[in-house]
């Protein structure tokens, strides 16, 4: 019996073979790519309405309403309606228009360089923030953007800071009230990108940095919507921000994001009308298609890589040996993975993510390591036995049904490849909330043993490839959770970020991922769907966006309800 079909039929009796909603935030959660489409449905000629109430989802609650504070999506989703960026991402109905990663104005009207070391960048004249003490409605102004950025630097814990790393706090200059100059520590071609960050660069009123209102709390900021409401386990409520310098938008008075933890509840909402926007994975595309055959369906591939790493900071790890990581990932039966979760729609990730389109290698892009990449259960059973691993890795830990059920059946499908490889691990499972997401204690902090190896989906706040090399594999990264640090890596990052054309740091990029493929810092090849996207017939013009945290401007903010 072929491997695929094995662990097909072996997950179908544990009742497990689910591949659930995505579950973030309806269907704007995951990045997209090559492939991607949208049915003609979703676009409408006709001219848009003002009026309705927008009702979406969230799988968790935001564990705090400060997003340079947390890495947490459903956290920077609150900010992502409330809080305006520098610049933000261009979307629109065909998701290929997010996939190009490209940025447009949002505060700023321009931002410009020289040396890509001094940034000049003008704010918008008339943008101000919301009428909400201790802040009373003041205009956004440079010192505005001075405060924000020196709070991601100061911020005790701060998830923010590295991921504006660039930036020399103490050197940002304020010539007037419509002008910011940024000094950056290196050269950095894609600093615009780094402005529409979805940690670092919302942007907030000045009286954050002295302390006058709590941000983990209260949100006040220039963007389309208000925070009305956030009642735990039930719901955030957003009403339409009618001082928006985004003159005549957004079309709709508000949204609601209920939290809905479970896929299926997600589907029988959506079914019953309460819902506009559902995300849901390949194994339940069939039955929603037939449940609501009215709904429009957005495709797109997930932008969301799965990740399993362990500790490359500590030398008595043995994720340290490099023929265990060679080994998970030899063990690992992607045909099997692509069959059985995606029914083979699925696409092939290496270093870093396939939706980042050319910017990204596929295994077979990565000459000798392209063979770390390819199941070879054999030649893993023979890595496993001369590390002398297979006794000092107990436990495959990750988040439980975040972001979905799809990462539990993943999980239960890949610890027994392993231990067919010789290791002798056990599943073991955390609560997100409590044990894999707290700075303090949480699992992708840091703070697990080092006979433990961790898996996630890492859905990560880079907007760019280049982005995302850095937080993964620069020392100190945002996203390094293995915690490597290899100074010929950094060097070669360094240099990429250095360049200001765009097909040189494109090359620049190959030439990283090819170095770094076949020492597996973290194992990232593993395969990811698509996303599919259902979308209410009343919903019109929807905006398909990179990511939830950022769906309340680049989403919500332009779409508009039928009557």
């Amino acid at each position: 019996m072929e491997l695929s079909r094995h662990w097909a039929t072996t997950l179908r009796r544990r009742g497990l073979l689910r591949a659930g909603a995505a579950g973030l935030a309806g269907g704007a959660i995951a990045g997209c790519g090559r492939g991607a489409k949208a049915p003609a449905q979703v676009t409408a000629p006709s001219r848009p309405i003002q009026g309705g109430t927008l009702a979406n989802y969230l799988a968790v609650n935001p564990p705090t309403l400060d997003s340079q504070a947390t890495k947490s999506i459903p956290g920077r989703s609150a900010a992502g309606h409330v809080l305006s960026r520098l610049y933000a991402h261009k979307t629109g109905p065909d998701p290929s228009i997010a996939s190009s990663l490209d940025v447009e104005p949002d505060l700023a009207t321009s931002a410009e360089s020289s040396d890509a070391v001094t940034w000049t960048v003008k704010l918008h004249a008339g943008a101000r923030f919301q009428n909400i003490a201790p802040v009373n409605g003041h205009l956004v102004e440079a010192e505005d953007v001075k405060a924000t950025f020196a709070r991601a630097f100061a911020l005790p814990a701060s998830a923010a800071k590295a991921y504006v790393w660039m930036i020399e706090p103490n050197q940002i200059e304020t010539p007037d009230k419509q002008t910011v100059i940024f000094k950056l520590k290196y050269p950095y071609g894609p600093f615009l990108a780094t402005l529409a960050n979805l940690v670092g660069s919302f942007i907030y009123p000045r009286e954050v940095l002295s302390g006058s209102y709590d941000p983990a709390k209260l949100l006040i900021g220039s963007g389309p919507f208000t925070l009305e409401n956030f009642t735990p386990d039930v719901s955030l409520t957003y009403k339409r921000n009618t001082d928006w310098f985004q003159e005549g938008r957004p079309y709709i008075d508000g949204s609601r994001a209920a939290v809905i933890p479970d896929a299926a509840q997600q589907l029988a909402q959506f079914t019953a009308g309460n819902l506009d926007i559902l995300a849901v994975g390949q194994n339940d595309l069939d039955a929603a298609r037939r449940s609501n055959p009215k709904a429009a369906v957005v495709t797109a591939p997930s932008g969301n890589p799965y990740q399993i790493f362990g500790h490359m900071d500590d030398p008595t790890s043995p994720f340290r040996d490099l023929r265990l990581r060679q080994a998970i990932s030899m063990a690992i039966d992607r045909a099997a993975v692509s069959k059985t979760m995606f029914s083979g729609a699925s696409h092939d990730n290496a270093v870093i993510s396939s939706a980042k389109g050319k910017w990204a290698l596929s295994p077979d892009q990565l000459g000798d390591a392209s063979q770390f990449y390819t199941y070879n259960p054999d030649a893993a059973r023979k890595l496993v036995a001369a590390s002398g691993a297979a006794d000092q890795i107990h436990k495959f830990v990750w988040p439980l049904h975040f972001p979905g059920p799809e990462i539990d059946t993943l999980a239960q499908m890949i610890v027994p490849m392993l231990n067919a490889a010789g290791f002798k691990i056990q599943l073991s499972p955390v609560d997100y909330a409590t044990q894999w997401q707290p700075v303090d204690k949480g699992v992708l902090y840091g703070h697990y043993p080092n006979d433990t190896i961790a898996f996630l989906s890492w859905m990560s706040a880079s907007n760019t490839a280049e982005e995302e090399l850095f937080s993964t594999l620069g020392t100190g990264g945002s996203a390094n959770h293995s915690a490597a640090s290899d100074p010929d890596v950094d060097s070669m990052l360094s240099k990429m970020l250095s360049l200001t054309d765009e097909q040189e740091r494109l090359k620049a990029a190959a030439d990283v991922q090819r170095f770094v493929a076949g020492k597996m810092y973290y194992i990232a090849a593993i395969p990811t769907g698509n996303i599919y996207t259902l979308v209410q017939a009343r919903v019109r013009d929807y905006a398909y966006s990179l990511g939830a945290d950022s769906v309340g401007t680049e989403t919500e903010a332009k779409l508009w309800l039928a009557a």
